[in-house]
């Protein structure tokens, strides 16, 4: 903020802009950033891009933060999505000054920061600097946001410094600091072991095997499918929309209960694509499976494998 009265009223508005974004209430969120201009609170800037990139205009967002940072140079927050908006442009030289810039604010939250300097460093093909903030990221207490985040960054960053075995350790070490008790974490971590164990050449049976764990614990997360399409499989002809509900997994909220997802395949037949799509879902489930759509999407060659499947859509209550 650049200017300090009202505060927890500001505070309030900002929240609320926030939500109608989620919401995709766009003008009621830039009518809030209006009043939070007049009240000299810097969040207005955060909010007026946060409404531009929704729209997809991240031409018009960047300049809005860097009016912002003109303004509010001391407002971490506004330097990080400066920055993170650059990278995303490809202007990486900018990205990375506006990231440096947030680091030197005063009450910075540099796990985040260092993330995304992370992946603008990546993309700009310092593998060795992006590895040297995802590892910083990973050893400070206050990341849990940005834990596994930071661990795909980690991974793809030895893998191409030719140190995938290396990424195994990783993954162990970060396993090794969860509590007993938390299985959801541990099965997330199976997939970045597959997706490790996978880019290091490791046996099919291995691999697998991770992957399995993974599955089983519902965390069907993007690693997974990377980690599949390291292994070997047979040519298929087509690419097929397989759209599967199941029932609630056992461990769920009480008021969920069932799920939908989406994958898209590439296999010999629809029944293939069917099989495919069926053996990334938990085995106590697949009995239960119903099959509510398969598509032809076109030809297209290559391993038989699943490409892409969406995040998990819960519904009920």
């Amino acid at each position: 903020m650049f200017f300090g009265t009202r505060e927890d009223e500001a505070q309030r508005l900002h929240e609320e802009a926030l939500a109608r974004i989620d919401g995709r209430d766009l003008a009621g969120a830039r009518e809030i950033a209006r009043q939070l201009r007049g009240m000299r609170w810097s969040g207005a800037f955060e909010i007026e891009a946060l409404a531009a990139r929704a729209e997809g205009d991240l031409e018009g967002a960047v300049r809005v933060l860097e009016e912002g940072v003109g303004l509010a140079p001391g407002a971490w927050s506004l330097q990080q999505l400066l920055g993170t908006l650059c990278s995303e442009l490809g202007r990486l030289d900018r990205a990375l000054e506006a990231l440096d810039a947030a680091l030197r604010c005063e009450g910075v939250w540099v796990s985040s920061v260092r993330y995304n300097r992370a992946v603008a460093r990546m993309r700009g093909g310092d593998v060795g600097g992006a590895l040297a903030d995802a590892e910083s990221v990973l050893e400070d207490p206050a990341t849990p946001p940005f834990t596994l985040d930071a661990l795909r960054v980690a991974i793809d960053a030895l893998a191409r410094l030719g140190r995938a075995d290396d990424a195994i350790s990783l993954v162990r070490a970060v396993s090794s600091s969860l509590a007993k008790d938390d299985v959801d974490g541990r099965a997330a971590l199976a997939a970045f072991d597959a997706l490790a164990r996978a880019r290091a050449g490791r046996g099919e049976d291995e691999v697998r095997g991770a992957i399995e764990r993974a599955v089983e614990g519902l965390a069907m997360r993007s690693e997974v499918i990377d980690a599949l399409a390291l292994l070997p499989a047979p040519e298929a002809r087509v690419r097929y929309r397989v759209t599967i509900s199941a029932p609630r997994p056992p461990d769920a909220p009480v008021e969920i209960e069932g799920y939908l997802r989406v994958f898209e395949v590439r296999a010999h037949d629809e029944a293939h694509a069917v099989a495919l799509a069926r053996a990334l879902e938990p085995s106590s489930l697949r009995s239960a499976i119903a099959v509510e759509d398969v598509k032809v999407l076109g030809e297209d060659r290559g391993p038989a494998r699943v490409v892409f499947a969406s995040g998990r859509a819960l519904f009920g209550a």
